[in-house]
C-alpha cells in the first residue's frame, strides 16, 4: 500500500497542519488540498515573482482562488518584506464545489485579515458554462456545456494593485470583457493556457498599456507564467 493512498485514507481524520508566520494554519488534509499546496508553495516562479515585485500591494486579486494558497502567500512574502503592512484580499473561485473549503482555509490561514470571497467568472454578458472534475478538482474549467454560472462585472469592483490569473483558460474572456480593469493593476501574475493568437494579442494589449514582461516560464504542463509589472513600478 503507497504512502499516498493511506494518507488519502487517513487525512481527513488526522490532517497534515502547518503553522504559518501569522499564527495561521495550514491544514493538509486530502489529496486537493495537497495538490494545490504544492502547485503554489513549491513552484519557484510564485517566489520569484513576490519577490520580485519592487512595491507592497494594498488591494491583492486572486482569480482562479482555488484553495486560497496564492494568497496565503502573498501574505506571508509581503508582511516578509513589511511587517507593517495591511491588504486587502478579493479571492475569486468559479467551482462552487471549493467555496465552502476555500472560506474554511482561507480564514484559517489568514486570521483577522480583510478578505473577500466571490463565486463566479469573467464572462460576456451571456451565459457562461463551467465543468467541474469531481476526482481532480485542481483541472475544472469554462466549457461549452455544464454547470451555468453568472458571470462577474469586473468594472464594478475596485482597481488591483496586484493580480493573479489562473483560470484555467478563460484568460482571453477576461482581457476581452474587462480589460480597461484588467490594465488598471500595477502588477499581473497570470498562467496562460494556450499559445496562438489570442495570447499574441493579450500580450501586444498588456505592452501597449505600459506593462513590461518581467519573468518568463514554461512550466512543466505547458503552460506559461508570467511576471507583468507597469514600468512606472
Amino acid at each position: 500500500m503507497s504512502k499516498g493512498f493511506l494518507f488519502r485514507r487517513l487525512g481527513r481524520l488526522i490532517p497534515c497542519a502547518l503553522r504559518l508566520s501569522n499564527n495561521g494554519n495550514v491544514e493538509l488534509s486530502n489529496k486537493h488540498n495537497i495538490a494545490s499546496f504544492q502547485d503554489v508553495y513549491l513552484n519557484p516562479f510564485y517566489w520569484e515573482a513576490l519577490m520580485h515585485i519592487s512595491f507592497i500591494p494594498k488591494n491583492i486579486f486572486d482569480l482562479g482562488a482555488n484553495f486560497g494558497f496564492f494568497t496565503s502567500l502573498c501574505h506571508q512574502v509581503f508582511t516578509y518584506k513589511n511587517p507593517d503592512a495591511t491588504f486587502e484580499f478579493t479571492l475569486v473561485e468559479a467551482n462552487k464545489n471549493l467555496i465552502t473549503v476555500l472560506e474554511k482555509n482561507i480564514n484559517s490561514i489568514l486570521p483577522n485579515q480583510k478578505i473577500n470571497i466571490k463565486h463566479g467568472v469573467a464572462g460576456p454578458v451571456e451565459s457562461v458554462f463551467f465543468s467541474a472534475n469531481k476526482n481532480n478538482l485542481l483541472a475544472s474549467s469554462i466549457a461549452s456545456k455544464g454547470t451555468e454560472i453568472s458571470p462577474i462585472d469586473f468594472s464594478l469592483l475596485k482597481k488591483p494593485d496586484l493580480l493573479k490569473i489562473d483560470i484555467e483558460g478563460a484568460e482571453y474572456l477576461l482581457f476581452e470583457n474587462y480589460f480597461d480593469w484588467v490594465k488598471s493593476a500595477k502588477a499581473i501574475i497570470i498562467e496562460f493556457h494556450y499559445d496562438d493568437e489570442r495570447l499574441t494579442k493579450n500580450r501586444e494589449q498588456l505592452i501597449s498599456s505600459g506593462f513590461e514582461l518581467q519573468i518568463d516560464r514554461l512550466e512543466g504542463s505547458g503552460y506559461k507564467n508570467q511576471l507583468w509589472v507597469k514600468k512606472e513600478y
